[in-house]
């Protein structure tokens, strides 16, 4: 069992950057995790009209490859997913 605890919290730990007590949504921050981060980065999805919050694909995509089949302007949606993580 405490196998298992170590292998998620070091998983846990390289999705995300830790500054100081902020979390911090990257290209590489997988989306399902991005979406576990916070309630409001399922808003910013939506209002992408990204449907993929539902999506069983969601787990196996980085943000950088959500953007990138969308056709999104990575750098502009990587600021919005961090601007709701920070209320």
């Amino acid at each position: 069992m405490a196998f298992l605890y170590l292998v998620f919290y070091f998983n846990f730990k390289s999705n995300y950057i830790i500054q100081g007590k902020r979390m911090k949504i990257t290209s590489k921050t997988n989306g399902a995790d991005a979406l576990r981060m916070s309630k409001n980065v399922a808003e910013v999805f939506k209002s992408y009209k990204l449907h993929c919050v539902r999506c069983k694909g969601i787990a196996n995509e980085t943000i950088e490859k959500i953007a990138f089949n969308s056709g999104l302007d990575l750098n502009l949606f990587l600021e919005d997913l961090n601007r709701v993580l920070e209320k």
